[in-house]
């Protein structure tokens, strides 16, 4: 079995884990509800685990070189998705140090994180995107 097919599975795990922590957050800032409070933190956790076998599966379909794929597309796919880790890996650590050590003014570097990590994966996946199916993917979506 070749482990990088596992990136078409893997890859939407790490996704919906940072909407749903963003989702928690956003919820728990509302409702100041402990269990969103929760939630955003273990989501985040999750999705730091799942993003680095995400990548490394990402990297191993990569060498597979499936034919008609453009390189250099794929080479911005990949360093998309290091930044995307990046940004993930600082949002969880941040997370961590404002749950740990209760320093409010971190809330302002997370959110800026949060946000940036879903505009890092969403940058990642329409890359992705274009790998999987083609350059104007979006298009009949879109009525074009």
């Amino acid at each position: 079995m070749q482990l990088g097919k596992l990136h078409l599975v893997l890859v939407h795990f790490p996704i919906a884990l940072v909407v749903a922590a963003g989702a928690a957050d956003l919820l728990w800032a509302i409702t100041r509800r402990k269990f969103f409070e929760h939630a955003g933190f273990y989501c985040l956790l999750v999705a730091l685990v799942m993003a680095p076998l995400t990548a490394l599966t990402g990297s191993l379909l990569s060498d597979l070189k499936f034919s008609g794929h453009e390189p250099a597309l794929s080479e911005q796919h990949e360093t998309a998705a290091y930044i995307a880790l990046a940004v993930i890996t600082a949002a969880a650590v941040v997370r961590v140090l404002w749950t740990l050590r209760g320093w409010k003014w971190l809330k302002v570097i997370y959110v800026l994180l949060i946000v940036s990590c879903l505009v890092t994966i969403s940058i990642v996946g329409h890359l992705g995107g274009q790998l999987a199916f083609g350059e104007n993917y979006l298009r009949g979506l879109f009525g074009g």
